[in-house]
């Protein structure tokens, strides 16, 4: 799966990913799905590929509200 955020909001991409990516990264452990990142375009692989994607865009849409 591979999808770009938008509209970019830098504030809110870097609430969501975390320190490090480290939000991304428990995404990841918790779905068993491989999460690359380049800015605001992500590429999901795993089985859970389709559900982590789902939780990225809504993490997004709710880091938007606080930014």
């Amino acid at each position: 799966m591979e999808f770009e955020l938008t509209p970019i909001n830098n504030k809110a991409l870097t609430n969501l990913c975390g320190p490090l990516d480290d939000n991304l990264r428990q995404i990841e452990t918790a779905l068993d799905v491989r999460i690359l990142r380049r800015a605001a375009y992500f590429v999901i692989s795993g089985e859970n590929e389709d559900k982590a994607g789902r939780a990225i865009q809504k993490f997004y849409l709710q880091a938007q509200q606080r930014a």
